[in-house]
């Protein structure tokens, strides 16, 4: 977000998130904090190495349950956020099918957005 006020009045007037507000009230628990801190490259090796992550903290069924659930459930929203890229697609001029509305986009910034997607 754009910072509405000028940057010589941030001293006067500090620009506080909620989250900066609650972190001055409260303390976060290690889980929450790991999340905080947490990114995620964006690379093969970086996935290769997060879902070989995976493989050892299976060591019973309900294990695989969980696993497979979860993995299926993420599967569905990055289906949805596929399903949206297209339907963008084929509105955008230079888009895969030509496009019938206007902006800009095409084919360049769907691979972008898939590849934000996949990252989030």
């Amino acid at each position: 977000a754009a910072n509405p006020l000028d940057p010589a009045d941030v001293d006067f007037f500090p620009l506080k998130t909620p989250a900066d507000v609650d972190k001055e009230h409260f303390r976060a628990g290690a889980s929450v904090a790991f999340w905080n801190d947490w990114v995620f490259e964006g690379t093969p090796e970086a996935l290769r190495k997060l879902v070989g992550g995976i493989a050892p903290t299976i060591k019973s069924s309900a294990d695989a349950r969980y696993w497979a659930y979860h993995v299926f459930r993420s599967s569905w929203f990055l289906g949805q956020g596929a399903a949206g890229l297209m339907a963008s697609s084929i509105l955008t001029p230079g888009g895969i099918f030509g496009g019938v509305s206007g902006g800009g986009g095409g084919v360049s910034a769907g691979v972008a957005a898939g590849t934000r997607i996949l990252s989030e």
